[in-house]
């Protein structure tokens, strides 16, 4: 059991899914632009535990509606320059919305996305890792800034994707106010193989002692 809430993203082979859904972490998201839908429901028909999220590009609405139908899903994840789905109004589906930080960006753009898109957006995911920004950058204020991010956490559900080398991921979560973190899965070594150091460490520094 962990101390924080987990969403396992990018989730593409049932390795990275076995692994992410035996450390009972709260959501798996399946990268439906890399794997195929047949193959994420032969995934699925595997696990049990976790809430499914089926993490989405740009996508037709309505083929968005059909893959969540025959799925079966609970949740699906958008990314920043997307609309949320219509759908959503009819259907108790969690959603969420990834936003990537870059060296450009605009702070006040960020707020009007999560202002507007807050009542029907569940969790932002706010992804650092994808341009390999640390924690300390948002210490030092190289990027967003430690004060705007708190601002964020404490209006709005937020998960931190950050260097999965961070040191001290009770901090972290302290500092920022965020409710946990999102980490990415990946490409498997050989079939049915995949070292998971890194994580690893993630894991056992939230893992509750029993």
């Amino acid at each position: 059991m962990l101390k924080t809430k987990i969403k396992a993203s990018s989730i593409a082979n049932l390795t990275d899914a076995r692994y992410f859904a035996a450390w009972g972490v709260d959501w798996l998201g399946f990268d439906l632009q890399t794997i195929s839908v047949e193959d994420v429901k032969t995934m699925k028909d595997w696990l049990e535990g976790p809430v499914f999220v089926g993490e989405f590009g740009v996508q037709d609405e309505q083929r968005m509606e059909e893959i969540v139908s025959f799925l079966g899903l609970d949740a699906i994840q958008i990314n920043m320059f997307a609309t949320p789905p219509h759908f959503l109004k009819q259907e108790e589906i969690q959603l969420f919305q990834e936003i990537v930080i870059e060296t450009t960006t605009n702070e006040d753009n960020i707020q009007s996305i999560l202002t507007t898109n807050e009542s029907l957006v569940d969790t932002f995911i706010i992804d650092l890792s994808k341009n390999a920004f640390s924690w300390n950058d948002i210490i030092n204020g190289t990027v967003l800034g430690l004060d705007t991010l708190n601002e964020w956490c404490k209006n709005f559900n937020i998960l931190l994707d950050i260097d999965q080398k961070a040191a001290n991921w009770m901090q972290i979560l302290e500092q920022s106010h965020a409710i946990g973190f999102s980490v990415k899965g990946g490409e498997e070594e050989k079939v049915g193989y995949k070292s998971f150091d890194a994580i690893d460490n993630l894991f056992e520094a939230l893992a509750i002692e029993e």
